[in-house]
């Protein structure tokens, strides 16, 4: 997904690049409507686009209507598990940053929250350190974040860190894939090679979760360097797109 959009000039046959960046769009999800609220209104004094919901239907029409960059979720609440929503929301939307909000005796969700990759923060806590962690989690999917990504209309089988894997998308900047099984052990950062077009690129593991058949594990990891290689980006212009 670019963050760069368009504005029509004076001539109609004219397009300018408009290269401000977008907000980012945040959504809160907690059923608490006071804490929600509060946190709703502290994230308002950044350049963010601030969503605040108790409804889990509510939540998934957010999620439906717009790209989502950050989702911060309670760990507990009524009828869903905050950890559970982010994986089922980050099935639609794979670039999806997380954030979820404990509160005491929630220390158990921590290396849950970690393979997930959504930072876990504790109640109560001074407001500075939640707009820091918001910034940094933002600032970590910029770079991700600046190429279109492309989901493709066929298996295409990889190996990652030596484990055999098929791609779901890519992108010049990042790539999703899924494994059969519940194993979370990567090494990153990690290889990842295209034997069939003798092709390795080097990655860093962004997040995991369970596939929403429950069977598989899916993941997203960032290419790493400034540049992606150009024979990446040469594989991922020729890979086929689903229609």
């Amino acid at each position: 997904m670019s963050n760069a959009g368009y504005r029509i000039g004076m001539l109609p046959s004219r397009v300018i690049p408009d290269m401000r960046p977008r907000p980012y769009n945040v959504l809160v999800f907690d059923d608490d409507q006071t804490a929600q609220h509060q946190l709703v209104t502290l994230l308002q004094q950044r350049d963010y686009v601030v969503k605040g919901t108790s409804s889990a239907d509510e939540a998934r029409w957010w999620l439906s209507l717009r790209p989502i960059d950050l989702l911060i979720a309670a760990a507990r609440m009524r009828g869903v598990g905050g950890l559970q929503f982010i994986a089922a929301a980050r099935a639609e939307q794979p670039e999806l940053a997380a954030i979820l909000i404990g509160s005491a005796g929630d220390e158990r969700f921590e290396m849950d929250a970690w393979r997930h990759g959504a930072t876990l923060i504790m109640r109560p806590c001074d407001p500075r350190r939640i707009l820091m962690v918001v910034a940094e989690t933002l600032a970590s999917i910029r770079r991700r974040q600046r190429w279109p990504r492309k989901r493709l209309g066929a298996t295409v089988p990889v190996k990652i860190g030596g484990t055999v894997a098929t791609l779901i998308d890519v992108s010049y900047g990042g790539v999703g894939f899924a494994l059969e099984g519940e194993s979370y052990d990567l090494p990153s950062p990690m290889t990842i090679e295209y034997p069939q077009g003798g092709l390795t690129v080097t990655a860093e593991l962004v997040w995991s979760s369970r596939a929403s058949d429950g069977v598989r594990c899916v993941c997203g990891a960032a290419i790493v360097g400034d540049s992606p290689p150009p024979e990446w980006c040469q594989f991922v212009d020729r890979i086929p797109q689903r229609s």
